[in-house]
């Protein structure tokens, strides 16, 4: 199969998305640790960064040069498609019940605000913070990272390398882009990738795995939020406490 300019130039830019990622994710981590920067600038940031490729891919597909078939934006009410709405149900109970426990439970909010320490400082800390991450970062990644590298690259790849290696390439690709969470973060998320190719590959469409991924990335918000949370409440007990010693006579 010959591809098409388009599909190249969409090409090149998922292959230089790893690239930005690992040449700005310090710089980027550094700025807003020291407040040179937002979260909301770098949420904004983020969003462009997903947006810019995947609308070049929409646009392809508006001119048929892409099928929306090859990239898996489809569903046949398959037993395959049922069982992966069922995947999403079951997963959305879970992820309340985390939530729940997160919020319920001191001694598991230590253990994850340890789980998260490379990656704390891009977590949301305010309501502002937690819906841009949710209604944009989330959904974005959801929406784009799965068109851009399980739909189209599968699509692009599978038909010069075969289906197992393009798995591996695709997930190698993905986990690359998220060096900014540090590298262990980098390699879970290329695994993240893989389970992500095989359950869009069982259940025979990316809508599920679209809203599986963005499910996780909201989820992982929202702990991140109620962590911070947790961190500002304690430190203002501390600071209450130490002025009460202060003024007590």
């Amino acid at each position: 199969m010959t591809l098409h300019i388009g599909e190249w130039i969409v090409l090149l830019m998922i292959m230089a998305m790893p690239i930005y990622s690992f040449w700005e994710s310090d710089k980027t981590k550094r700025a807003v640790i020291a407040g040179h920067k937002t979260k909301l600038r770098m949420y904004q940031e983020t969003m462009v960064y997903l947006w810019f490729p995947t609308v070049t891919l929409l646009a392809l597909v508006l001119m048929q040069v892409v099928r929306i078939s090859d990239i898996g934006l489809y569903w046949r009410s398959s037993m395959a498609n049922w069982v992966g709405a069922c995947l999403v149900m079951c997963l959305f109970v879970y992820l309340v019940l985390g939530v729940y426990k997160t919020k319920s439970n001191s001694q598991n909010n230590e253990e994850l605000r340890n789980t998260m320490k490379t990656h704390s400082w891009m977590m949301p800390a305010s309501r502002c913070e937690l819906t841009w991450f949710t209604f944009g970062v989330s959904m974005s990644a959801g929406i784009c990272e799965e068109l851009l590298f399980r739909g189209f690259l599968l699509s692009v790849f599978s038909d010069y390398i075969g289906l197992f290696s393009s798995l591996i390439l695709s997930s190698f690709l993905f986990g690359l882009c998220h060096i900014y969470q540090g590298w262990l973060n980098a390699i879970r998320t290329g695994i993240y990738g893989l389970v992500f190719s095989g359950i869009y590959i069982l259940t025979d469409s990316l809508l599920i795995v679209i809203i599986l991924h963005a499910m996780l990335d909201i989820y992982s918000g929202i702990i991140g939020y109620l962590i911070n949370q947790s961190s500002i409440d304690n430190a203002k007990l501390y600071i209450t406490k130490s002025d009460t010693k202060a003024t007590a006579p």
